[in-house]
């Protein structure tokens, strides 16, 4: 009898937690409904109320390419949803250009876009033919115009290269040489920017007969690559010389020991 009763006592104990289970898993449902639905909601406000659209784009970090440009290049508009942003698209978008080197769009809610461009600096410009080819320190072509409207940058005479790609690499015979360009130029902005007498132009000569032109019928014959920070030291300095400004003609750093000036 005690057997019995011991069963009947465990059939019921079975069927009320079994029902505990149902009333539990029923009550999860109604709520995972429930939250669903508000979800839905949500979204659904957040995607046509007018509080998120996109009043206003700002625009960081640009010095070349304008503002405008860049959220046309975007794609992304005001008045548009700012959940609908495709932020991927219009990182790529930007990145086309050459000048666009690294891209970041923060999104700003309820309303405003932040465009964060960090651009690549042209360090030089070179011709070929009728154009002019503005390149970065890598040697990456920024910029193909038939006019260069930036008086300050310095242009590279005598440079041979394959072949230039707007947003490829200009093909040099030897690639190593792009640092001794950069070399070059870094030393002679640092020098433009506190002198009046400018040096515009770099003649290469295939390295081995390298010349510095500045304003006024003045350059300066560097020779060789060979031992070529100290002739750019002796060049700067006797530029700078008060002695010497204005004076026409070349000074020859070529060779080891004291400078010439050669006066026309």
């Amino acid at each position: 009898m005690l057997t019995v009763k011991n069963k009947k006592k465990s059939i019921l104990e079975n069927k009320e937690e079994l029902l505990k289970k149902k009333k539990k898993i029923k009550r999860i449902k109604r709520t995972a409904t429930f939250l669903i639905i508000l979800i839905s909601i949500l979204i659904t406000l957040c995607l046509k109320l007018p509080y998120f659209n996109i009043a206003s784009i700002e625009v960081e970090g640009n010095q070349n390419l304008r503002t405008e440009y860049i959220i046309e290049a975007s794609k992304i508009a005001v008045g548009r949803n700012i959940f609908l942003t495709k932020k991927n698209e219009a990182i790529s978008n930007i990145k086309n250009n050459p000048y666009a080197t690294n891209v970041k769009i923060k999104t700003k809610f309820p309303n405003k876009i932040n465009i964060v461009v960090t651009e690549r600096q042209a360090s030089f410009y070179i011709k070929s033919k009728e154009e002019f080819f503005i390149i970065d320190k890598d040697g990456i072509v920024l910029e193909k115009v038939k006019k260069i409207e930036n008086n300050n940058l310095i242009y590279i005479n005598d440079l041979e290269f394959k072949n230039v790609e707007l947003g490829g690499k200009i093909e040099l015979k030897n690639p190593e040489r792009i640092s001794t360009i950069n070399n070059l130029c870094n030393t002679i902005y640092e020098y433009n920017k506190n002198e009046k007498r400018k040096i515009n132009t770099i003649g290469l000569n295939n390295f081995v007969d390298i010349k510095l032109y500045c304003d006024g019928d003045l350059y300066i014959n560097i020779g060789t690559e060979e031992n070529l920070n100290e002739k750019l030291t002796k060049a700067i300095n006797i530029l700078k010389n008060e002695q010497l400004q204005g004076i026409k003609g070349y000074v020859d750093v070529s060779f080891d020991g004291n400078p010439v000036i050669y006066r026309n």
